[in-house]
């Protein structure tokens, strides 16, 4: 008959289910058991930093893309860098672009005006057979020895006078534009006459018994001797000294 009551344990054995807790596992010969612990549980707060960092690590890849490739999902396109302008090759002159003349050329000196030029007296007058003074401002009519010019209106034929040297008074104005009063100067100098054909639109250069010099531009011839035709007049101030 075997003792209900407990013996001493067996030499050499561990004392049966001596380990406390939950069994994962129970082997051997005495159930010697083996306890398994369950993997410690997470916080609820460790939870949340989680999802919270891999929501903002979400956010910020979304951001990298939007940035690259831009909200239609196209590259976007870098920025223009400058471009420097192409100096050319080492010691080349510059190009002209036009909007200059060439180096040292002074710019076409305008004409001058007439008051520049010191005109004395300018106006439309009555040319005839009476005779013209041009030294009185305005010229007035005058004939003999005190006239600078007569026109003769039926064959259109102008008298002035001469000088010292033999050379007359008038000389045509053949070159462009509006002379100075130099240019009609060194012409009347050059190849004054003392009569003159003219019409409707010549232009003479006249030198004054006092010493000045005069343009006349013939507007009209006329039809009678004492009304005669008409002229525009420019006399300019200096005196050359010719008498």
């Amino acid at each position: 008959m075997t003792d209900p009551r407990p013996g001493p344990p067996n030499p050499g054995y561990p004392p049966p289910n001596t380990i406390k807790g939950s069994a994962g596992l129970q082997y051997g010969a005495h159930g010697v058991q083996v306890n398994v612990p369950a993997p410690a549980g997470l916080g609820r707060g460790v939870v949340t930093m989680l999802v919270l960092a891999s929501a903002v690590m979400l956010a910020g890849g979304l951001f990298s893309l939007v940035k690259l490739f831009g909200p239609s999902g196209d590259p976007l396109p870098s920025s223009p860098q400058p471009v420097a302008p192409n100096p050319g090759p080492t010691g080349a002159a510059p190009v002209p672009d036009g909007s200059s003349g060439p180096v040292g050329a002074s710019p076409p000196a305008a004409a001058p005006s007439a008051a520049a030029q010191g005109v004395r007296w300018q106006g439309r007058v009555r040319m005839s057979l009476l005779g013209l003074r041009l030294d009185a401002a305005p010229p007035s009519a005058g004939g003999g020895d005190s006239a600078d010019l007569q026109l003769n209106p039926l064959d259109g034929l102008i008298t002035g006078t001469s000088g010292p040297a033999g050379l007359g008074n008038l000389v045509l104005w053949t070159g462009r534009g509006t002379p100075t009063a130099r240019q009609c100067a060194d012409s009347i100098s050059q190849d004054g006459a003392s009569y003159l054909q003219v019409a409707e639109g010549s232009v003479l250069c006249v030198g004054t018994r006092a010493g000045r010099t005069a343009l006349v531009t013939i507007t009209s011839l006329g039809t009678d001797f004492v009304n005669g035709g008409t002229a525009d007049v420019i006399v300019w101030s200096e005196i050359s000294g010719r008498s």
